[in-house]
């Protein structure tokens, strides 16, 4: 992946926590570099979570409510079929 330097603002407190964190592994360009994409992650999953349950409440205002099958399903089981 091609590197971009850029500038940001940051509160110094802030900042001085995150330098806290440096290890000789980790650098301060690779915490935030981790959270930037985890960050990034989040927020496309939120975006999906959204689009899910938008998709979920337009199936329910087409289709209604379905009748809970269990009560069906363990009959079947159990092999109490009334239908027959």
């Amino acid at each position: 992946m091609k590197h971009t330097s850029i500038t940001i603002k940051i509160p110094s407190e802030l900042l001085k926590l995150a330098q806290s964190l440096e290890t000789e592994t980790e650098s301060f360009n690779d915490l935030v570099q981790t959270a930037l994409e985890k960050e990034i992650k989040r927020r496309k999953n939120w975006t999906a979570h959204q689009t899910i349950l938008k998709v979920r409440q337009e199936i329910k205002e087409t289709t209604g409510v379905h009748p809970d099958p269990i009560p069906v399903i363990r009959q079947l089981r159990e092999g109490n079929n009334n239908d027959e």
